[in-house]
């Protein structure tokens, strides 16, 4: 898979595929791309979460980090 924000690649970002007491991940690449082994049926859930800074302001009640949280759910099956 490739995690893209606003179109462009996301790199070293973890990202976590987790079916049941299963879980794999791995990083992305500077591309963006990342390859999970997703290794038995039933129902997953991939995840990732991409942290921006943002710039300081003067306001102590101004965010300091943007967050993108990432989710991708899908279930496979035998043939």
């Amino acid at each position: 898979m490739q995690l893209l924000v606003d179109g462009a690649p996301v790199p070293g970002s973890e990202v976590t595929a987790v079916a049941d007491a299963t879980s794999v991940s791995g990083k992305t690449g500077p591309d963006g791309r990342v390859t999970l082994s997703i290794d038995r049926e039933g129902a997953w859930l991939i995840r990732a979460v991409h942290m921006i800074r943002l710039p300081r302001t003067a306001s102590l009640a101004a965010p300091s980090w943007e967050s993108y949280w990432f989710t991708l759910s899908f279930h496979t099956a035998r043939r």
